[in-house]
């Protein structure tokens, strides 16, 4: 993302490196240390479990700078279910200005194109996968039956018509059952910004809040370094809960 955000404000190499981004890759590259405490079991099957019945299950989601997929294992027995991390994958979305559900489109395609990889590689009897999205809009696609999509929509809604059934696409919403909680006063959030990369977002604690008749919070009042503003929660992205205390 950091090489994209380059070529998107049309650096050449041998422009200087912002200084935000070269901090941004320095961090990056001391996290690359910590890769070597991270472990994923090789075995996707614990030693005495014998299952009854396997299952793919893939859950696809996208960003307006990246959509991506990850799959798992379930191996379910008489007495017990099983989990099993089995592959993740994400891309950055294209330069080229691109709709979140476009982009959530494309992330259900490349769950496909996982599913069909793992049942060749797989060596096990698996269930019909099952697909999750929390994308109203990508199961609408889906399951339309008679309405004519433009070329982007179309050619991709065909791929997964080709490889899937209906009945195999899942929707969750709250992002795979993370209960979600009110902004408070106090909270620490970051201000998302289109028009800076993401280390540059201000950061504020929320001062006030402004809610609806259902008591869902839908603006804050905050203060920052230099000023007070006042933002949509849509544009905030929590970072500390405020203390109980």
């Amino acid at each position: 993302m950091i090489l994209q955000e380059l070529c998107r404000r049309n650096l050449s190499w041998d422009d200087a490196v912002p200084n935000h981004f070269s901090k941004q890759w320095t961090d990056w590259m001391d996290d690359l240390k910590r890769i070597s405490k991270f472990e994923v079991d090789r075995c996707i099957k614990p030693k005495y479990f014998c299952p009854v019945t396997a299952q793919l299950h893939h859950f696809s989601d996208a960003s307006q700078v990246g959509y991506g997929t990850v799959s798992y294992l379930r191996l379910k027995n008489e007495h017990h279910v099983h989990l099993a991390f089995l592959l993740g994958k994400a891309r950055v979305a294209p330069l080229k200005q691109t709709t979140i559900p476009r982009l959530e489109l494309t992330a259900a395609v490349l769950a496909v194109r996982m599913d069909q990889l793992l049942h060749r590689e797989l060596h096990l009897e698996l269930e019909t996968s099952v697909f999750w999205t929390d994308s109203t809009t990508v199961l609408k696609y889906i399951c339309s039956e008679a309405k004519r999509f433009h070329t982007f929509v179309a050619n991709r809604v065909s791929i997964i018509r080709d490889a899937t059934q209906t009945d195999q696409w899942r929707y969750e919403r709250q992002k795979w059952m993370r209960p979600r909680r009110n902004i408070t006063v106090g909270d620490i959030v970051l201000i998302a910004d289109a028009t800076a990369p993401r280390g540059c977002w201000q950061m504020g604690r929320v001062l006030a809040v402004n809610a609806d008749a259902r008591g869902l919070v839908r603006s804050v009042q905050l203060r920052t370094k230099t000023s007070v503003l006042e933002r949509p929660v849509t544009k905030l992205c929590l970072l500390l809960e405020a203390s109980e205390d």
